[in-house]
């Protein structure tokens, strides 16, 4: 038996939820996760992926999420969203709006003030900045607003 390859286990757990919420067990991650479905910029084919969510507005049910200058972000500036899951919701074609530098250094500030135990682990996952407060440490960094009615 050979060695481990650690980022073959790592790339897997991190595709976890989406392999969950397409056998639709995406309930059992709670609101914790959104699965995004977005389609390919070059090839036009359906794209997932799963993102976590740093705050859910349940008042206005705008689910707000945030990645590192990643396919997902592009895939939306070329079009909107096919279908957002958040739990056992499904919102097919959901409105977006792109976040401005600041709303995104501020609800990243939020998070890590709101859950630093989380924010000290996974924020290093997600490939986040380690001090959002620092505008330095934000590039490539975005942030999006899905909601059902933005126009």
């Amino acid at each position: 038996m050979g060695p481990i390859d650690h980022r073959r286990w790592l790339g897997k757990a991190l595709r976890a939820p989406v392999w969950l919420y397409r056998h639709g067990l995406g309930w059992t991650l709670g609101e914790r996760v959104l699965y995004l479905v977005t389609r390919g910029r070059v090839t036009g084919l359906a794209r997932e992926t799963a993102l976590g969510v740093l705050h859910l507005d349940r008042t206005e049910g705008t689910v707000y999420v945030v990645g590192h200058g990643s396919e997902w972000y592009r895939h939306l500036q070329e079009g909107p969203a096919l279908e957002i899951r958040l739990g056992r919701r499904r919102l097919p074609r959901p409105a977006h709006r792109f976040l401005t530098p600041e709303e995104c250094r501020s609800l990243l500030v939020r998070h890590r003030d709101t859950h630093p135990w989380a924010w000290r682990g996974l924020a290093p996952l997600g490939r986040l900045p380690r001090d959002p407060s620092d505008p330095a440490q934000l590039r490539g960094v975005h942030a999006v607003a899905f909601h059902p009615a933005y126009s």
